[in-house]
C-alpha cells in the first residue's frame, strides 16, 4: 500500500498552530488580549482528512502552484474541489512588513484544502497605496498605535488634524482614537504606524461592556495566569466615553528592529484549572497516566512569553528551540531571550515567530540592561567591520579644498562635561559695545554622505544612548575622536551660527555659514573670562525670553537625576545621590535655543514645504485631572498659566512635594515634522516659546541633527544635487517619523534603566537586612490604587491596596466627591507595650477601651465592626479641634492590645513607604508598600 504524499514541515506546523482553537483554550486561561471570536469550526479539516484518508493512491501530480496573499483567502466550503484563482484580488503589501504567502494548488484536497479554508480570525490589511490615498481624502486617518501599559485590550493612536477633518474646528488638531480589543487593533504591534477607520462610539463601548461582564462571569472559575494580563485593572474607568473610536485597517511602517525580550515555554502559559471534586480529580489523575503511559509526541512549537505585556504570546517553531530546550526545558525557566515576530496570518490567533540569541541569566544586571534596550528596539549590537573600515577611510577636507571661514583664531570652548563633545561656544566683545556669540556645531554631515553606509547606520541607530552604566555611540567612538569631538587643540569643520546681541539681549542680526574652528584650552584665563561673559549675557537672554514670550524658567522644569555609585565586588549599585542641578546647564540650552530658532529660519525660508522641524505642542506628561488636581493644591485657578503654575510650585516648603508638583508638570517629548505636512500654527515649540525651532548642534548625539545639517548645506551650497537630496517630501516625513520615536525609546530606555539600577540598590540593600523606607507623594487616587511618586529615586509607582491586608490594612475607602483615600489600620501589640511610652499628644488623640474576655462594654455592642468603631469613637471626640488621625486602643485579656486608625488620603499626601524588589524575574521592579503608621 502506497503512502499518501506527506505535507511540508513547516505548512504544518502552521496548520497544527493556527487550529489551536479557541475552544480548546476557552477553558485554560484568561485571554492576553481581547477574546477572539469563539467557536472556530473543525468539521471542514476532519472531513476533509476524512475523506483524503480513504483514497488508497496519492492523487495526481497538481499543476504549478499560485502564490496567493494568506490575508486575503476567502472563506470556502470543505467540499470545494477547487480554487478560482481568479477569485482572489491582487493586492500591494507594506516593505516593512514581513511577507505573509501560502501555496494553495488548484486541485488540492485533503488538509491543504481544509487549510486554505480556515476562517479568518482578523480582517485583511488594506494595501498601503489605498490606505493613503483614503487618508488624503480623510476617509481613514494615521498615525502611532499606543498600547495602554496596564491593560492591553485598550490602545490609543493619536491623530493630526482629526477635529478639521471631521467638521469640528472648535476642538484641538491633536486627538487620541480609542481602539478595543485585539480585532479591531487587527495584529498591529505597539509603536506601528498605522491607518484608522472611525467607527461609531456607542457600538464599540457596548462591545467592551458586554466582553466585560461576561470575563467577570468566568473569573469564578479561571484564575489568572501570571504570564497574561486580564482584560480588567484596578485602575478607574475613564469617567466619560472616548470622543473617537476606531479600528485599524492597515499598517503603513513598523519599527526596522522589532526585538523583545522575554522567556521560553513549552507549554502555552494558561491559567490553573478550576476546582474540581474528589471523584473527578482521581478520574484526572487516572487519566494522566495513562496519557503518560504512552509516548509524549514531540511538540511542533514552543512559546515565546515577551515581558512587555502589550505583546502577544509568540508561536516559535520547534527547529528554532535552543538546543536542549525539548528535553530539559525547566532549566531554561531563569534564562532570557531576545526574540522576533516574523508574520502573523489571518487565521492565526498568534503571531510566528523566532528566537534570536540568549542573553543571559536573570538577576544579572547586564542581562536586564541589554533586555530593556530590546524592548525599546534600540539597537546595542557592535559596528560590523565594514563599517569600521568605512569609518577610518573618512577623512576631512583641508581648508583649501572647499572654501568655509577661517575662525581658528577665535576661542572656541565647551560648557558640558560630556564625552564627546561635539559643539562649542564662542563671545566677543565688539567696539561699538555689542557682543558676537557664536555656536559652532562639529559638521558631520559633510564627512558623513548621504546614503552611504555610515548614514544607513546611523539612521538606524536614530540616537546615541546613555544608560547608568553605559554608552552606545551612533557612529564609532574612532570616528568621532578623529573627525567631530571638540578635544582641545584640535581643528574642526564646523557649521557656525554667529548672533550680534546688544547688551540688553536684543538680537540685531545673524550669520549662519561653513567655518573652521580651533577648539581652545579650556584652562586658560581668556577662555575663564569669556565664560563669565558668555554666561551674563545668557541670563539676560533668559530673562527677556521670560518676561516677553511669557515661557518658563529650563532650569525649574529640570529635575535631579540619581546618580548611582556602584560596587566594584558585586557590580550592584551601593549608593544613590541626587546632585543638586547645574545652572550652567540652563545657560546653554538658552544658547541652544538662540541658534535653533535661528536655523529653522534659514532652511524654512528655502524649503517652506520640506523643512525638518522639531516642535512641542505644550502638552505635559501628566494627564488633565491631575493638573486640575495641582491648580486646586496651589491655589490657582484653572486659567492659570504655565509659568505662574510653576512659579508657585517653586515656592512649596516641602521639598518632596515641591519635586512632586515639577514633576507633573514636565513637558512630554518633542516631535520632529516635516514642515508640509502640518499647519504654520503647528510649528511652535511651546516648552521654549519660540514660533519655529529645530535641531542641529548634536551630530554625534543625534541622527536628526545630521538631517538638519543636509539640508543647512543645500540651502548654503544651492547646488541642485545636495538640494534634491535633503528635500524628498516623503522621506522627510518619514525620517521625522523615525527619529521621533527613537527619541522617545531613548527617554523611556533611560527611566527604565534608573528603575532597574534602583531595584538592583534596594534588593542588595534588603538582602543585607537594611529595610528600605522612603517618602513618597501622592499623585494620583483611583480605587484600591494610589499612585506615588518618589523623590528619592525620580520614580513613580502605584500601591495596590489589596496586598496590603497581611500590613494591617483593614479596608479602604475611594470618595469620589473629595478625591481622597480613608485607610483603615490595624495593629495588635502584646498587652502592657501601648500606653507606657505614648507621648502627651498621642495620648490626647486615643481612647482606650478595656474589654474583658468573654464580656462586651455597655456602650460598644458586642460584634460592632472596627470602621463602626471608629466611627463611634469619633463621636466621642468630635469637640476635640486636633486633626491627627484618632487611635482606638482595645485591650483584651488573651490577646492583647489592639490599635485601629483611620487615616485619610488626598492629592500631594507624603506618606512613608517601605520599597521591595526581587532580581530574580524577567523584569525587575519595585514593590512599594504603606508603612502602618500603628506600627512601632
Amino acid at each position: 500500500m502506497r503512502r499518501l504524499p506527506q505535507l511540508d514541515k513547516e505548512d504544518t506546523i502552521e496548520e497544527d498552530e493556527s487550529s489551536l482553537s479557541i475552544d480548546s483554550w476557552s477553558h485554560q486561561r484568561t485571554r492576553r488580549h481581547s477574546e477572539p471570536p469563539p467557536g472556530i469550526s473543525h468539521d471542514r479539516r476532519r472531513s476533509a482528512t476524512t475523506s483524503s484518508s480513504r483514497t488508497r493512491h496519492p492523487p495526481p501530480a497538481p499543476p504549478p502552484t499560485a502564490i496567493i496573499p494568506e490575508t486575503s483567502l476567502p472563506t470556502a466550503s470543505s467540499d470545494d474541489s477547487q480554487v478560482d484563482l481568479d477569485f482572489f484580488p491582487k493586492r500591494g503589501r507594506s516593505q516593512s512588513l514581513p511577507h505573509i504567502s501560502t501555496q494553495v494548488p488548484p486541485n488540492a484536497t485533503g488538509a491543504g484544502a481544509a487549510s486554505s479554508a480556515r476562517r479568518p480570525l482578523y480582517p485583511a490589511h488594506l494595501p498601503v497605496p489605498d490606505a493613503m490615498q483614503r487618508v488624503q481624502q480623510h476617509q481613514l486617518f494615521m498615525g502611532v498605535l499606543e498600547v495602554d501599559w496596564q491593560d492591553s485590550s485598550d490602545a490609543y493612536v493619536i491623530c493630526e488634524n482629526l477635529h478639521h477633518a471631521v467638521g469640528d474646528s472648535s476642538r484641538d488638531t491633536t486627538s487620541k482614537i480609542y481602539i478595543y480589543g485585539s480585532r479591531n487593533r487587527n495584529r498591529a504591534l505597539h509603536g506601528d504606524f498605522v491607518a484608522v477607520e472611525l467607527v461609531d462610539v456607542e457600538t464599540m463601548m457596548a462591545e467592551k461592556a458586554a466582553k466585560k461582564q461576561a470575563r467577570r462571569r468566568s473569573s469564578a472559575m479561571l484564575s489568572t495566569s501570571l504570564h497574561s494580563i486580564p482584560e480588567h485593572s484596578t485602575v478607574q474607568p475613564s469617567r466619560q466615553n472616548p470622543t473617537y473610536c476606531g479600528r485599524v485597517v492597515s499598517i503603513l511602517e513598523r519599527p526596522k528592529r522589532m526585538l523583545f525580550s522575554g522567556t521560553l515555554s513549552l507549554d502555552r502559559p494558561s491559567s490553573q484549572p478550576s476546582p474540581l471534586s474528589s471523584d473527578a480529580m482521581a478520574f484526572t489523575e487516572n487519566n494522566n497516566a495513562n496519557h503518560h503511559r504512552k509516548k509524549t509526541p514531540t511538540p511542533k512549537i514552543i512559546w515565546f512569553v515577551p515581558a512587555d505585556k502589550r505583546l502577544p504570546l509568540v508561536a516559535v517553531p520547534v527547529k528554532h528551540a535552543p538546543q536542549g530546550f525539548i528535553k530539559h526545558h525547566d532549566e531554561f525557566k531563569y534564562r532570557i531571550f531576545i526574540g522576533s515576530i516574523q508574520r502573523w496570518p489571518v487565521t492565526s490567533l498568534h503571531p510566528f515567530g523566532t528566537v534570536e540569541r540568549e542573553i543571559g541569566w536573570m538577576g544579572e544586571l547586564d542581562v536586564h540592561s541589554k533586555a530593556l534596550l530590546a524592548d525599546h528596539h534600540l539597537k546595542d549590537i557592535d559596528f560590523t567591520p565594514a563599517l569600521l573600515r568605512s569609518a577610518s577611510n573618512a577623512a576631512s577636507l583641508s581648508p583649501e579644498e572647499h572654501k568655509r571661514l577661517d575662525l581658528q583664531a577665535l576661542p572656541v570652548f565647551t560648557l558640558s562635561d560630556a564625552p564627546f563633545p561635539d559643539h562649542g561656544f564662542s563671545i566677543k566683545r565688539l567696539e561699538n559695545g555689542t557682543f558676537e556669540v557664536g555656536i559652532h556645531a562639529a559638521d558631520v554631515a559633510s564627512i558623513i554622505r548621504p546614503n552611504s553606509l555610515m548614514s544607513r547606520e546611523a539612521r538606524e541607530r536614530g540616537v546615541a544612548v546613555s544608560l547608568v552604566e553605559r554608552r552606545i555611540p551612533m557612529v564609532p567612538n574612532a570616528f568621532a575622536d578623529e573627525n567631530a569631538t571638540f578635544l582641545p587643540g584640535k581643528t574642526r569643520m564646523a557649521l557656525s551660527v554667529l548672533c550680534r546681541l546688544t547688551k540688553s539681549g536684543v538680537l540685531l542680526n545673524t550669520w549662519i555659514g561653513e567655518t573652521w574652528v580651533t577648539i581652545a584650552d579650556p584652562s586658560s584665563d581668556e577662555v575663564q573670562d569669556n565664560k563669565e561673559m558668555l554666561y551674563n549675557i545668557c541670563k539676560v537672554l533668559q530673562t527677556r525670553r521670560i518676561r516677553q514670550d511669557k515661557a518658563v524658567h529650563l532650569s525649574l522644569t529640570t529635575l535631579n537625576v540619581p546618580m548611582f555609585e556602584m560596587d566594584p565586588s558585586s557590580g550592584y549599585p551601593c549608593h544613590i545621590t541626587r546632585p543638586h542641578h547645574r545652572e550652567e546647564e540652563g545657560i546653554e540650552k538658552e544658547l541652544m535655543i538662540l541658534s535653533g530658532q535661528q536655523v529653522a529660519q534659514k532652511i524654512l525660508s528655502q524649503f517652506p514645504e520640506d523643512s525638518f522641524l522639531c516642535r512641542q505642542t505644550g502638552s505635559l506628561k501628566s494627564d488633565p485631572h491631575q493638573r486640575d488636581l495641582l491648580l486646586d493644591f496651589l491655589d490657582l485657578g484653572r486659567d492659570a498659566s504655565y509659568i505662574q503654575t510653576v512659579e508657585t510650585a517653586e515656592q512649596l516648603a516641602d521639598e518632596n512635594q515641591r519635586y512632586a508638583a515639577l514633576y507633573l508638570l514636565q513637558f512630554s517629548p518633542e516631535q520632529y515634522v516635516c514642515s508640509g505636512s502640518v499647519d504654520i500654527a503647528r510649528y511652535r515649540h511651546e516648552a521654549y516659546a519660540v514660533p519655529v525651532y529645530t535641531v542641529f548642534a548634536e551630530p554625534l548625539q543625534k541622527y536628526a541633527c545630521l538631517i538638519v545639517q543636509n539640508q543647512l548645506h543645500a540651502v548654503l551650497r544651492g547646488d541642485a544635487e545636495s538640494k534634491s537630496a535633503a528635500t524628498e517630501r516623503g522621506a522627510i516625513e518619514k525620517a521625522a517619523r523615525h527619529c521621533s520615536s527613537r527619541e522617545i525609546a531613548l527617554h523611556n530606555a533611560t527611566r527604565a534603566s534608573r528603575s532597574l539600577f534602583t531595584s538592583a540598590y534596594v534588593y542588595r540593600e534588603c538582602l543585607n537586612n537594611r529595610p528600605v523606607v522612603v517618602p513618597a507623594v501622592v499623585i494620583g487616587l483611583a480605587p484600591n490604587t494610589l499612585t506615588v511618586y518618589l523623590p528619592d529615586f525620580d520614580l513613580e509607582k502605584e500601591v495596590h491596596m489589596h496586598s496590603h491586608q497581611h500590613h494591617g490594612l483593614l479596608q479602604s475607602t475611594y470618595h469620589s466627591s473629595d478625591h481622597t483615600v480613608e485607610l483603615l489600620w490595624e495593629y495588635d501589640a502584646p498587652l502592657g507595650q501601648v500606653g507606657a511610652g505614648d507621648d502627651e499628644e498621642k495620648a490626647n488623640s486615643s481612647v482606650s477601651l478595656p474589654v474583658a474576655a468573654n464580656a462586651s462594654t455597655p456602650s460598644l455592642p458586642v460584634g460592632k465592626k472596627c470602621g463602626d468603631l471608629n466611627r463611634w469613637a469619633e463621636g466621642i471626640s468630635s469637640d476635640n479641634e486636633d486633626h491627627d488621625p484618632l487611635v482606638v486602643t482595645l485591650e483584651d485579656e488573651e490577646h492583647g492590645v489592639r490599635q485601629t486608625s483611620t487615616v485619610t488620603v488626598d492629592f500631594m499626601t507624603v506618606l512613608q513607604v517601605h520599597v521591595a524588589s526581587d532580581m530574580k524575574v524577567v523584569r525587575p521592579t519595585l514593590d512599594i508598600g504603606l508603612v502602618n503608621p500603628l506600627a512601632p
